[in-house]
């Protein structure tokens, strides 16, 4: 298990085709940072830990955006390494992650130029 440090960057990878996710000026609605059903954390990568090819495994459906690790933490959440067989970067944001607090992180949430 990694630490996950503070200004360790966070990746998200969100469906960018599905305007629920991302709005057409290219900033994320709140539903990027919702659990779905059965979830119980926010799944992201490590970036350190990764590439962001293996991160977006598919361009023509997904784009990444980036989290520094502290900005969930100071809204009380936490950051865990979550590695899976398939994927040593895997993490989890955990905690109440209300409608408000995915409003934060979506608004936070900087898009990563790949592939383009």
């Amino acid at each position: 298990m990694e630490a996950i440090l503070d200004n360790d960057n966070l990746l998200r990878r969100v469906p960018f085709i599905d305007p629920n996710y991302v709005r057409d000026d290219g900033t994320l609605t709140s539903c990027a940072f919702q659990l779905k059903k059965g979830e119980y954390g926010l799944s992201v990568n490590v970036e350190r830990l990764t590439s962001y090819e293996d991160s977006i495994q598919d361009i023509h459906r997904f784009r990444l955006y980036y989290l520094k690790a502290q900005q969930p933490r100071e809204l009380g959440l936490e950051c865990v390494h979550d590695p899976q067989p398939a994927n040593y970067a895997h993490a989890l944001i955990k905690g109440e992650i209300t409608k408000k607090i995915s409003r934060v992180l979506a608004k936070s949430a900087k898009r990563i130029a790949y592939p383009d």
